[in-house]
């Protein structure tokens, strides 16, 4: 069974991979250096990156650190 917060974590990771203009999952992938896979993993809450990670995507999309884990920041 998947966490809760795994599940927003996802659900915030592809919301600003979205809002940031990448339209698909590889174009993001690409960015951070990561597989297809991985990501999708990560957005559909069945794994979750490492802290590293979600600075890097956190840069990549220009979302603050804080929307990730609390939706801090949210457009």
């Amino acid at each position: 069974m998947t966490h809760p917060l795994v599940t927003d974590l996802g659900t915030r990771i592809r919301e600003a991979r979205r809002t940031a203009g990448y339209k698909n999952v590889e174009q993001l992938a690409v960015e951070l250096g990561v597989g297809q896979r991985t990501l999708q993993r990560w957005e559909t809450g069945r794994s979750e990156p490492s802290l590293t990670r979600l600075i890097q995507i956190s840069q990549a999309t220009k979302r603050p650190l804080s929307f990730f884990f609390n939706g801090e920041g949210a457009a």
